[in-house]
């Protein structure tokens, strides 16, 4: 499989047309006719895990947040994209698109909480964007928590580290959350006008003349910068459709493989 016909199968998953203007998503280093046999995931592209990729034999790395930011002045080796060019290794990031698209990493979140906590399947969106798309979820609890008892086991769901909360107005009767992956501070008047007790980003700026709503930070934290980043667990089903996929062409089948020179520690190959 070459890396055009990965970014094709991405893209059918996640498109990335639903990118925030912002967002660098997409192939950003790399030829796209290069042949795949093996493929490095990881949240964050470092100069360690080109080394890294390198030295397992990957061809291409998948990652989150995009390597390429702000408009490159220059290529040098404090840069990973040098690396990525000097080893001949593909780079495809996807981002927002992933936050965004249905069965993205919010449905997973929703998915994740409610296996502990009872509410309901009918999950609202948490902010409209342009072009008819949304951003993060609202449903409602069937039974009412305090802030503090929420807080507990959403550490749990998302084994975190830590785990930061300001209590608002309704810290002991939040019967509806919402929660968006990614930077969620400024969705804080999206939440209020959901009808939201309680807001969960991944981080927030917590503006004091915002607080009428609880705010869990750092949970959604620990699905991105831990383990158990469940981006990646999207990607493992990725990865299993492009094995399938590859199987009757392909005498050798791709390999998947987490990085451990990121923030996921321990991680297994696929």
């Amino acid at each position: 499989m070459t890396i055009q016909g990965i970014y094709d199968i991405l893209d059918a998953c996640a498109p990335f047309s639903l990118q925030e203007s912002y967002d660098k998503s997409g192939l950003l280093v790399g030829d796209p006719e290069r042949t795949v046999r093996r493929v490095l995931l990881t949240l964050d592209i470092t100069v360690p895990v080109v080394a890294e990729a390198a030295e397992c034999g990957a061809d291409l790395i998948l990652a989150h947040h995009p390597v390429i930011w702000d408009p490159l002045r220059s290529v040098s080796p404090a840069h990973p994209v040098w690396h990525l060019i000097r080893h001949n290794i593909g780079a495809i990031c996807a981002h927002t698109c992933i936050d965004i698209a249905e069965g993205g990493l919010n449905d997973y979140i929703g998915d994740m909480m409610s296996n502990q906590i009872p509410m309901s399947r009918e999950w609202g969106p948490l902010a409209a964007l342009s072009g008819g798309r949304t951003l993060g979820r609202v449903a409602a609890l069937q039974e009412e928590w305090a802030a503090d008892e929420l807080a507990e086991v959403l550490r749990d769901v998302f084994d975190c580290v830590s785990l930061r909360y300001c209590e608002g107005r309704n810290a002991q009767n939040i019967q509806k959350i919402a929660w968006c992956s990614g930077s969620g501070g400024d969705l804080i008047a999206d939440a209020a006008a959901a009808g939201a007790d309680a807001l969960l980003p991944a981080t927030a700026n917590t503006a004091s003349g915002l607080m009428r709503r609880t705010v869990i930070s750092r949970c959604l934290t620990a699905v991105t910068l831990r383990r158990r980043f469940r981006w990646l667990i999207c990607l493992q089903r990725f990865s299993a459709t492009v094995r399938r996929k590859s199987r009757p062409s392909s005498p050798r089948r791709e390999q998947f493989r987490f990085s451990q020179a990121s923030d996921l520690k321990a991680a297994p190959f696929l």
